[in-house]
């Protein structure tokens, strides 16, 4: 959960992969789809809109 003091997110995790952002409500803001091994995020869709990345983090 982060909360900035105006809004709340709260971050889903399968594992070691955060999968998903969603607000108070339940309402996915973005998901996101990862590669092999850990933190290797290859893409995130967020309000129908995908966007192809390959992060290091």
């Amino acid at each position: 959960m982060r909360d900035n003091g105006t809004e709340i997110t709260y971050h889903l995790y399968d594992r070691e992969d955060r999968i998903g952002d969603y607000d108070p409500s339940g309402n996915l803001l973005i998901s996101y789809t990862h590669g092999p091994g850990i933190d290797g995020p290859i893409a995130m869709t967020t309000n129908n809109s995908k966007e192809v990345c390959r992060c290091e983090i």
